[in-house]
């Protein structure tokens, strides 16, 4: 996943954190890059970082994006 968001997002600030107990089926992503920088809706910045992840996403349990470029 932090490669994928490396390539998609350079130069971005990545933390995944495992929060399901170590058998990673749920994750936290913290993401701050400036390619948000000229976007001003938090969902339409949701939606890239979904987009980009949409088959990782698929096979999680659950997938929390905590905070990204305000």
């Amino acid at each position: 996943i932090e490669k994928k968001l490396d390539a998609e997002f350079p130069g971005s600030i990545i933390k995944l954190e495992d929060i399901s107990g170590g058998c990673g089926t749920s994750m936290r992503l913290t993401i701050t890059s400036d390619a948000f920088d000229s976007i001003s809706s938090r969902l339409k910045r949701s939606r890239m970082v979904n987009h980009a992840l949409k088959e990782e996403i698929a096979e999680l349990h659950a997938f929390q994006l905590v905070s990204l470029r305000e």
